[in-house]
């Protein structure tokens, strides 16, 4: 079994023709979002805080891609 991060266009078609189980898509713009809020928060000397954020944690929306 391979498993693979990122959802690189090879990796999705190795997915596709089965060489590979699965791999994750990962969503960019969530993620730069999440760090430029809580960049902002902490350059203005506040309580972080982000979407998604809970317990400290910060949740990105992400597909699983599965052969």
């Amino acid at each position: 079994m391979i498993v693979g991060l990122d959802g690189i266009e090879q990796a999705r078609e190795a997915v596709q023709e089965g060489r590979m189980t699965g791999t994750v898509v990962n969503d960019a713009r969530s993620q730069a979002e999440a760090i430029v809020a809580l960049a902002v928060g902490l350059g203005r000397d506040e309580s972080p805080e982000a979407p998604g954020m809970e317990d400290r944690v910060v949740r990105v929306p992400h597909d699983v891609l599965l052969y």
